[in-house]
């Protein structure tokens, strides 16, 4: 007769699917997924570039704890179809190597030099404030502000740059114990003319967020979204994934949005715009300062982050 499965037979047959995952990488892609892992990047690249050949400490920082947390993530997405979760996460691996994730992170740091372009480049489009990452939840998520408003310009590759920078980051300074994010898109005065972005760019970012980020965001609010949008949402959602779609919530008007913030957010870790009793309780409510942001706040603490 076949007895259930216990909750630690369960246990014993994830690990055993994740450790058999994890054999399968070489030992660049358990590198590439251990940075995945921001706290594991930043013991990396603290060390002196200078010293890593001859550093006997190098051996000590083990990858494969930090790996398997993103192997988990896909497993779990996956619905525990091992081989389809190594597939997927594979390309996620690909796709880190190739836009340089690493880089990316260490855009505004002491590393980086003075004449670097790249960094220039990814300023200018920071500058405009359309994403930026503030506020923790309850459960000690961060959050990742888009503001449709704030579009300068739309670029192929500096637009998705400019929102991975902010996603990583936001990952980077969650305190949830899954290091999920939430992501709030700020839809007041938006223009369907002048904001859109072109469905190209649209789609690559939505495509990016479904395929590269499994089981990092919790929840989606669309707060104030125009009668306009749902010929927009028409569009693009094919590209939002079924679990994403879950995970979308629809704010509108003040009472509503004091409603569904207070669910989710403490009043001293929110906006007046979002909760206006934020504004008594000391909120997160500092004009957005770019210096501030990319060169005193450190990549893992948030914008006005006490």
């Amino acid at each position: 007769t076949n007895r259930q499965a216990t909750p630690e037979m369960q246990e014993q047959a994830m690990e055993d699917e994740l450790q058999w995952m994890l054999s399968q990488l070489s030992a660049e892609e358990l590198e590439i997924a251990a940075r995945s892992s921001f706290e594991y990047f930043k013991m990396r690249t603290q060390k002196d570039p200078a010293a890593d050949e001859d550093d006997d400490d190098e051996d000590t920082l083990d990858p494969e704890p930090y790996a398997k947390k993103m192997a988990e993530r896909y497993w779990k997405s996956k619905k525990g179809d091992s081989e389809l979760a190594l597939e997927k996460m594979r390309a996620t691996l690909a796709f880190r190597k190739e836009i340089d994730i690493d880089s990316l992170r260490l855009s505004f740091t002491q590393h980086t030099s003075d004449d670097d372009l790249d960094s220039s480049t990814l300023e200018k489009f920071l500058s405009s404030g359309k994403n930026f990452v503030m506020c923790h939840d309850k459960e000690g998520r961060s959050t990742h502000f888009f503001v449709p408003r704030n579009t300068v310009e739309h670029d192929a590759e500096w637009t998705l740059k400019e929102s991975l920078y902010t996603m990583e980051r936001a990952i980077a300074s969650s305190r949830a114990p899954d290091q999920s994010v939430n992501a709030i898109l700020d839809f007041r005065g938006f223009s369907v003319l002048y904001h859109t972005p072109p469905l190209s760019i649209g789609k690559e970012f939505l495509m990016t967020l479904r395929n590269h980020y499994a089981g990092q965001v919790y929840r989606i609010f669309l707060v104030d979204a125009p009668a306009s949008f749902s010929w927009l949402w028409s569009i693009f959602s094919p590209f939002v994934g079924t679990s994403t779609r879950d995970k979308i919530i629809f704010v509108s008007g003040t009472t509503e949005k004091q409603a569904v913030f207070s669910q989710y957010y403490e009043p001293n870790e929110a906006t007046e715009w979002m909760m206006p009793e934020s504004k008594e309780q000391t909120g997160k409510n500092a004009d957005f300062d770019l210096v501030e942001y990319l060169y005193k706040t450190p990549f893992d603490k948030a914008f006005d982050e006490s």
